[in-house]
């Protein structure tokens, strides 16, 4: 949803109106284009004063618009995106100073609510993004440095080109639900579960460490006592049965093995 700044109406002068009247319609132009330009500060960081403000999530994440990007494309999950930003507190106080990285969005460690403020930017966009605290630090904040239930300011200098190319081989795990992962989670063990049965541990193996990205932590949203319950509750089977499996294999298998996993092979 976009909420534009409006500029103040200007009503062209009737044709009976005086010079007067077109001195005045002109010398109002003239101050709202100087209104345009003023500068004013937000959060410590310098914005044309009417700039456009742009809610993302239901209001609880909202960003003001230094400079647009080109509108050509938007990312969404499993994108790669270079973004330089930096964080604040309302007050303007900085917590982390500008950095650079590449983001692949919905994989990537970092703020979840950075995830969601890129999904609506553009290349070349610089935007102070606003997040509410359960997209930042949550309630609790950050002990000694952010205070509960404390508002992050963000902001995020994109890069010129994006590659939109898919680039996170966990992507259609990030865009599944919680209860598509917990389905997924039951019947990939059941299979694991019949390798095992078979005496085929190497595909057993494979199997169960292939489900330890369903119940990764960086890939959940938000979540029910209910669901979050079955997650830990499969989580820790999954975890016992790897290690029953690896009890089973052969030393110089087991040693194979963990190097591969090490080594993402």
């Amino acid at each position: 949803i976009r909420h534009e700044v409006k500029f103040k109406d200007i009503s062209p002068p009737s044709p009976s109106s005086s010079s007067t009247s077109t001195s005045t319609s002109t010398s109002t132009m003239i101050n709202n284009d100087k209104e345009d330009e003023e500068i004013i500060e937000l959060y410590g960081i310098k914005i044309k004063k009417n700039h456009s403000v742009i809610s993302i999530k239901d209001k609880e994440i909202y960003k003001h618009v230094i400079k647009a990007g080109n509108g050509t494309v938007f990312p969404t999950i499993g994108n790669s995106i270079v973004i330089s930003f930096s964080t604040r507190l309302p007050n303007g106080k900085i917590i982390q100073e500008k950095q650079k990285q590449t983001i692949i969005i919905g994989e990537t460690n970092c703020i979840i609510g950075i995830h969601y403020a890129l999904t609506s930017m553009s290349p070349g966009e610089h935007s102070i993004v606003v997040l509410d605290p359960q997209y930042a630090y949550g309630d609790l904040g950050l002990p000694g440095l952010i205070t509960a239930h404390t508002r992050l300011i963000v902001l995020i200098e994109a890069s010129n080109q994006f590659d939109t190319r898919e680039k996170s081989n966990n992507a259609t795990i990030i865009r599944m639900s919680t209860t598509e992962k917990i389905n997924a989670i039951r019947s990939g063990s059941d299979l694991a579960k019949n390798n095992f049965n078979s005496n085929r541990l190497g595909r057993s193996l494979r199997d169960y460490k292939s489900l330890e990205n369903y119940y990764n932590l960086d890939y959940l949203s938000k979540v029910s006592q209910e669901e979050w319950d079955d997650i830990q509750s499969l989580a820790t089977s999954n975890s016992i049965n790897i290690a029953i499996v690896y009890s089973k294999l052969n030393r110089w298998d087991s040693y194979i093995s963990l190097f591969k996993t090490c080594n993402g092979i």
